[in-house]
């Protein structure tokens, strides 16, 4: 018979994931916040604030996945 494998994938493993990138960038955990995604977008990350923020998106198995940036008057 063949088994399952699954992983149990919470946000906070994927925030903090993400927050320790930053931290060896120099940054600060508390500069990271989450919120949900939309569609196959499961769970954005963005880290550090203004212009030099970093937004990273995932899908519900915990890869990072592109999404369309939107920019003004383009």
């Amino acid at each position: 018979a063949f088994g399952v494998w699954g992983a149990r994938l919470d946000e906070t493993k994927v925030i903090n994931r993400v927050a320790a990138e930053h931290i060896a960038a120099g940054g600060r955990a508390e500069d990271c916040t989450a919120r949900p995604g939309a569609g196959t977008v499961w769970i954005v990350v963005t880290c550090g604030s203004g212009p030099g923020a970093q937004r990273q998106s995932f899908n519900r198995f915990g890869f990072r996945v592109e999404t369309a940036v939107s920019r003004p008057g383009a």
